[in-house]
């Protein structure tokens, strides 16, 4: 806002929509973390990163205000990391290169205390759901790291940013690690570890000449489906609708073979009371709940046969006449 001062500022929800929002022509451009962008710019052969930087903001973890015994802890970890290269190491992994790097496997403690981690992972190099469909990234594995340090198991939630302080003020989540950047607005609600990294804030824009509507409409549709579908992993309630269609299907197919094998049993029987094909019976009655139609026997030159509302006639008042 200070650097663009004319500018009409959206506050969106995530780099998801606000791609979706630049594609379409409804905003022209989006000021966000530059290696996020390049990802995104990698992948959509219409958009373009700019050179030069906005500004540079320190990216900490958050914790719940007042909670020094782990802030200190996590302050210690980051430091740790800092002095024997590793911090460094997994930036040169994460942040370079053309494709993103694979969560290294880390030894899990044997203690059974658990540290509750928010994110939202929607923002590669940082943190993203890879494609086994498990949460990957720098922050995520800077969360295992400091699980790993203080003896402790990490339990990841993927949320929404805007969930994440609500979350730690709550106490549902001890950490929220999603590329924080450090502002004196946030400070007043949550506390900040010890910056981890320096936020490159670049704007990515539409590269000149545009796309057609129909290109547009279809990136939008793309976009919406990896949105709706994949990342927030509603595929699996699709998933899970079919998994009980086809078991009701199946259901529906023993159960009606079954009536069926119930229903020969009855016409077969010697029983006089089973019967199907006598004028009286439980066969009878079971085939009228069944089918709704007399199974009776059938005779020419009385009115073509037996009527329903006949046959039900006889069985509530004994023998009648066809014609009444």
């Amino acid at each position: 806002r200070q650097r663009f001062p004319r500018a009409q500022i959206f506050d969106l929800d995530n780099i998801v929509n606000a791609t979706s929002a630049l594609r379409s022509n409804k905003i022209d451009a989006i000021v966000y973390e530059r290696t996020t962008l390049q990802e995104i710019a990698q992948k959509k052969p219409d958009l373009k990163v700019i050179e030069e930087s906005v500004q540079f903001v320190d990216v900490a973890i958050a914790i719940k205000k007042g909670n020094l015994s782990l802030l200190n802890s996590v302050n210690q970890v980051i430091t740790d990391l800092e002095s024997n290269g590793t911090l460094d190491e997994m930036k040169v992994r994460w942040f370079t290169g053309s494709n993103l790097s694979t969560m290294p496997k880390l030894d899990s403690p044997f203690s059974q205390e658990t540290l509750h981690v928010g994110t939202e992972a929607l923002m590669p190099p940082f943190e993203f759901i890879d494609a086994g469909n498990q949460l990957s990234g720098f922050d995520i594995e800077l969360a295992g790291r400091i699980g790993q340090s203080l003896g402790k198991k990490i339990v990841v939630s993927n949320m929404n940013f805007t969930a994440l302080i609500p979350a730690l003020q709550s106490g549902k989540i001890d950490l929220a690690i999603s590329c924080f950047n450090v502002t004196g607005e946030r400070r007043q609600r949550i506390d900040f570890s010890r910056p981890y990294h320096a936020s490159d804030i670049a704007v990515m824009i539409r590269k000149p000449g545009g796309s057609s509507l129909f290109s547009n409409t279809i990136n939008n549709i793309k976009t919406g489906f990896h949105s709706n579908i994949i990342t927030e992993q509603r595929y699996l309630l699709i998933v899970g609708g079919l998994k009980i269609t086809v078991i009701i299907s199946l259901l529906s197919v023993f159960f009606g073979t079954l009536l069926g094998a119930l229903v020969c049993l009855l016409r077969m029987a010697k029983n006089r009371h089973l019967y199907f094909a006598g004028d009286s019976g439980t066969g009878t009655a079971y085939d009228y709940l069944l089918r709704g139609v007399y199974s009776g026997k059938y005779q020419p030159g009385v009115g073509g046969g037996y009527s329903l509302r006949h046959e039900l006639r006889r069985l509530c008042f004994g023998n009648v006449s066809h014609r009444d």
